[in-house]
């Protein structure tokens, strides 16, 4: 078994795929030059069905993130030290908590931030008060850190920050730049060694 590197979207693992010669194994499986890749899907839910499907001996997740304090700049790589699900206030409550054994936060590492996972963008004041013990939020950051943390698999997250959860975000535009950031920083801290533990 070996590292896998976990990415929501093909287009966050761009240039990760490209640079460390990535060939496809199945429609989200890459093998690579520094192990597998896998693009595990945006959610709560994808991730896991996913991950199932795939041994490894460490997850290293890879992705962008919205930042949600002040001291956070645009495409800063932010290190997790916890993942919490923060949860809307409606029909889906109940099905998510039952799903994922609603335990959080769950941690990661002892220092960096302190990332939630929404099932949604955090953009209006009222949600931002809500989440104001948070630094960042993603989409599927808790369900890998759940993944791990019940199969005892050493687990990773590295975040850029894409936006700062604000009506006017542009994501997409900024894509080709955080997938820059994240293969920029396997380049460096791979060269060394094989792994990044």
């Amino acid at each position: 078994m070996s590292e896998l590197f976990v990415f929501a979207t093909f287009r966050e693992a761009k240039k990760t795929l490209e640079f460390f010669n990535a060939k496809p194994v199945s429609d989200h499986l890459y093998q690579s030059d520094i192990g597998n890749i896998l693009i595990c899907g945006v959610g709560l839910f994808e991730p896991l069905f996913r991950l199932h499907q795939i041994e490894c001996s460490s997850i290293t997740n890879l992705g962008c993130a919205g930042g949600l304090c002040n001291t956070l700049k645009l495409f800063d790589l932010v290190e997790v030290s916890k993942v919490s699900l923060f949860l809307p206030d409606d029909l889906h409550h109940e099905e998510i908590k039952t799903t994922l054994e609603y335990t959080p936060p769950l941690p990661i590492q002892e220092k960096g931030k302190y990332l939630a996972t929404s099932t949604y963008p955090i953009k209006t004041s009222q949600l931002k008060q809500r989440a104001k013990k948070y630094d960042l939020v993603d989409m599927e950051g808790y369900s890998i850190a759940y993944f791990a943390n019940k199969h005892d698999i050493p687990c990773k997250m590295l975040k850029v920050i894409s936006d700062f959860s604000d009506e006017g975000s542009v994501i997409k535009e900024r894509l080709e730049q955080v997938s820059l950031v994240l293969c920029e920083f396997l380049k460096k801290n791979l060269s060394k060694k094989n792994s990044l533990r």
